[in-house]
């Protein structure tokens, strides 16, 4: 099996072993996984630039939206991430995306199961992916707004 990424943004609707293999967590048994006609195998983990949203929303209880958002921005690497200010003003964009910028300051104990799910889209989001890994690709292009979605 041979997959090739070539345009940007990407969503990929995946099994949960393929998302390990395509992320870069578990070395494939065979074939190969190209990004952008590099060969993603001799690839860092970090440098394959993979987002992945897990079908539990993994939200950090005692963060609010606001800061379960910044927090993927302020765990990048040094080299490419941005600067505090730069942060505080770059967590509404995904957030607006999924249209949940209203919530920033609230717990995920006070929002719906949806609302969790499109939070932990919106974090993904914030780190700027090259390829976006799920198991519900259509229900996260929905969220985010995609057109014929």
């Amino acid at each position: 099996m041979a997959l090739t990424f070539v345009g940007l943004p990407f969503v990929v609707r995946t099994s949960s072993p393929s998302s390990s293999t395509i992320a870069g967590l578990e070395t494939p048994s065979g074939g190969t996984v190209q990004f952008f006609g590099q060969d993603a195998r001799s690839l860092s983990v970090r440098d394959r630039k993979i987002g992945l949203v897990f079908q539990h929303s993994a939200l950090f209880r005692h963060m609010t939206v606001f800061e379960n958002v910044a927090f993927a921005m302020r765990v990048l690497p040094r080299a490419s991430r941005p600067p505090e200010g730069a942060v505080r003003a770059k967590v509404h964009d995904p957030l607006r995306l999924v249209q949940l910028d209203f919530l920033a300051d609230r717990y995920p104990s006070e929002l719906s199961g949806g609302q969790r799910q499109r939070v932990a889209l919106s974090r993904t989001l914030a780190i700027q992916p090259h390829v976006l890994l799920s198991r519900r690709a259509l229900r996260i292009a929905r969220c985010a707004g995609a057109p014929g979605a």
